[in-house]
């Protein structure tokens, strides 16, 4: 046992969880559900159809995910570690942000949904995202989305593979419009301005502490207007 500790504190000061450990989210929810989600995608950009007319989605995913489940969520925690719930909420809404697993999460017509997605493990794809998780390349972090509709249709999707961090590095405008997006109900444009330009030129500040002090400045600002 000894040992096993001493391995994990070999390379301290050498090796960074941030480079490998971490990745930008398109979607607010756990990064297991993000291929069933890409899948999803695939379907809502080729067909036209309401929520109404879906009668059963089926995600095929790998185990880690599957585990994940299906059913409605109780709480905005349970929405985000799913995979029920966010594919509900993309068909719903064309999008998974804070509004949808937090605002969203008693909303009837979602949870109606919810409870229409059934969640199944395929081996295969399971031993291809293990593989991604030891670093082969022959490993993928994949799923497949079947919708069926209450005219009889049933939309396939092609298997959507969530490239796992870091090989997909998001460039700065694409982050610039992640935080735009997930803080337009919480910050006022300007203040979201502020912020991106400071953290912009934050590998010339000679304080990080000025970067907090702006962000607890705007955060008391928003807490004062939404009070």
């Amino acid at each position: 046992q000894n040992d096993v500790y001493a391995s994990w504190l070999a390379d301290i000061g050498q090796d960074y969880l941030l480079p490998h450990g971490i990745t930008w989210k398109e979607y607010c929810c756990c990064a297991w559900a993000h291929p069933a989600l890409l899948a999803t995608s695939e379907i809502l950009a080729k067909h036209e159809f309401v929520p109404d007319d879906v009668e059963r989605v089926v995600v095929t995913t790998f185990e880690e995910a599957r585990s994940l489940g299906g059913g409605v969520p109780r709480s905005s925690e349970e929405a985000q570690f799913s995979v029920a719930w966010p594919v509900a909420a993309l068909i719903a809404d064309g999008e998974v942000g804070p509004e949808q697993v937090v605002g969203r999460i008693h909303d009837s017509a979602v949870r109606n949904l919810a409870a229409r997605v059934e969640v199944v493990e395929s081996p295969e794809l399971t031993r291809l995202y293990r593989l991604a998780e030891a670093g082969d390349p022959e490993g993928k972090s994949a799923a497949a989305v079947s919708i069926d509709l209450r005219d009889g249709r049933r939309l396939v999707s092609q298997l959507a593979n969530h490239v796992l961090y870091p090989e997909s590095p998001w460039s700065w405008d694409e982050v610039v419009r992640k935080f735009r997006w997930v803080t337009s109900g919480a910050l006022a444009p300007g203040d979201a301005d502020r912020i991106v330009s400071f953290v912009r030129e934050l590998p010339n500040e000679g304080d990080a502490g000025a970067l907090a002090a702006l962000v607890a400045s705007v955060a008391s600002r928003s807490a004062c207007a939404s009070s």
